[in-house]
This record gives structure tokens, sequence and C-alpha cells, in this order.
């Protein structure tokens, strides 16, 4: 992205942001959730990697969707890795990621490169 637009982007780890918005909630916590938000929403292009592999609970789906959602909404470069099949990833993530009027979804098939490291 930056090669062919200039852009820079953020890239996260799911488990690892997701992290750090719970590590937010503490009492003096050195970042706020609306800190993190911001920096989300803010990014020219962000890449969520490994979707899928955080602990799956109500707060963990509502966390990424919102901001999926938000970058949907805005129409912000957003990329989404994942190892898991659609039919396992929340049906309101799916959908915006599927849209064809803002996306594509690609599926590459192979083995685990980190296997052969």
């Amino acid at each position: 992205v930056w090669e062919r637009h200039g852009i820079i982007g953020r890239l996260y780890v799911v488990t690892e942001l997701l992290r750090r918005y719970r590590a937010s909630f503490a009492e003096g916590a050195p970042e706020t959730s609306a800190l993190i938000d911001h920096e989300v929403q803010t990014a020219p292009a962000v890449v969520l990697d490994d979707l899928g592999a955080e602990k799956e609970s109500e707060w963990t789906r509502d966390s990424l969707y919102a901001i999926i959602n938000y970058r949907y909404n805005h129409t912000l470069p957003t990329v989404v890795t994942t190892n898991q099949p659609q039919a396992a990833i929340d049906g309101r993530i799916v959908s915006r990621l599927e849209d064809k009027t803002v996306g594509v979804w690609v599926n590459l098939h192979g083995p685990d490169r980190r296997a052969n490291v």
C-alpha cells in the first residue's frame, strides 16, 4: 500500500489489540479505550491480523464488529487475515468484508508456511 499509494498503515494482531483494550479499563492505565479507538479509526489503512485467534466472547465479537463496522462505514482501507472458515466468523463482520462495493474476499490455500520454519 505504501509503494503503490503512499499510504502508511497500521498492523494489529487481533489478540494484542484486544489485550490493549482490556488493559485500558484498569485504573491508572496508560491509555484509554477512546485513545485506542481514535488510533484504529484514524489510521489511513489497517491490517487486522489473525482474526479468530482470540478467545471468543460477546465482548470480543462486539469489539471487533465495532472496529470493522466503523472502518466499513467510513470506507477506510482495511485488510483482515484469518485462518478461520467464514462460518466461524461473526456474520455481521463477514457481511461487511464480503461487500463487493467496497472490497474483495480472497481465499488463499496452501500449507502453513510457519510450520516449515
